[in-house]
């Protein structure tokens, strides 16, 4: 559990660094999802849920990493599931325009 821990680590410590550097921190992204399952796996001891945790947070941080040199690509494998599924449900739509918009 140890080793699995330290590479999540790593790959939100890769995560958070890239958004900064993107300068896109501030938004929703599942990479933080990732870290949360991952954080509440270790304290209730669930590996199970810290591994989960530690693909989803990968999978962003892949995504995000790829960005820097491609900005607009979308290099996720969880990305495209949700386009193909639930991205055009009128609820999801309004709640990413939600959360995309920008601080006053």
């Amino acid at each position: 559990m140890i080793a699995l821990v330290a590479v999540v680590a790593v790959l939100a410590a890769q995560l958070v660094v890239t958004l900064v550097w993107l300068k896109r921190w501030k938004e929703v992204h599942h990479g933080y999802i990732g870290i949360a399952l991952a954080v509440f796996g270790v304290i209730v001891g669930w590996q199970w849920l810290v591994m989960i945790g530690g693909i989803i947070l990968a999978d962003d941080a892949m995504q995000h990493l790829i960005q820097l040199r491609w900005p607009h690509s979308r290099a996720s494998l969880l990305w495209g599931l949700y386009a193909i599924t639930i991205a055009k449900w009128q609820w999801v739509e309004r709640l990413n325009h939600w959360l995309d918009q920008e601080d006053a």
